[in-house]
């Protein structure tokens, strides 16, 4: 014989499997909410750091190296700031880094741009530069510096010096040239 569940039973096994997959699914939903939430609070979050040693590798290879005095990190970190960084860069078209030294840097996100400002002190072989404000755009291997321009560059053949002032630099360092403008004066 045949025995089959009262109704009751029924009403119960319905109700806990209802609760079971609601509950299921509600947990699955705010649990992505949940995530959402976090990744959106992250992007409204700072986080600070003093006396920082800064590594930023990329497939094996070294892309920015510094020390600073402090990190703020804004949002999800594709945004950093340092307070008196000194440290060096390195670009994908040269094989010769790039040193420099600020009161602050902003770092955008892996590091492709890199702006530097207050008493800007930037050198790479043969050359040495000091600006207001300088940026460098690392995967370039360019930058461009404004404000109170001071140069000196060694000629690598000879020895030769030159130092320049001006407004305004542009610098290809892997290829060793620079464009000065506003009241260019050398000697």
């Amino acid at each position: 014989m045949l025995h089959l569940p009262s109704f009751s039973t029924l009403v119960v096994f319905f109700s806990i499997s209802f609760i079971t997959f609601f509950s299921t699914y509600w947990l699955e939903s705010t649990s992505t909410q949940s995530e959402l939430n976090l990744k959106e609070e992250l992007k409204r979050s700072e986080s600070h750091f003093e006396t920082v040693e800064y590594f930023l590798f990329q497939n094996n290879e070294p892309v920015l190296l510094l020390n600073a005095d402090k990190l703020d990190m804004l949002g999800d970190g594709n945004s950093l700031s340092f307070e008196v960084p000194h440290g060096k860069a390195f670009s994908q078209k040269s094989d010769t880094p790039i040193y420099f030294s600020s009161s602050r840097a902003d770092v955008s996100d892996e590091s492709e741009l890199i702006e530097l400002n207050d008493n800007v002190q930037l050198s790479y072989e043969g050359a040495e530069f000091q600006a207001k404000v300088l940026r460098f755009w690392r995967n370039k291997n360019y930058f461009s510096a404004w404000g109170n321009i001071r140069s000196q560059t060694t000629n690598a053949e000879n020895g030769d010096k030159l130092e320049i002032t001006s407004h305004e630099v542009q610098g290809w360092p892997s290829q060793k040239e620079s464009l000065y403008k506003g009241e260019v004066r050398g000697k």
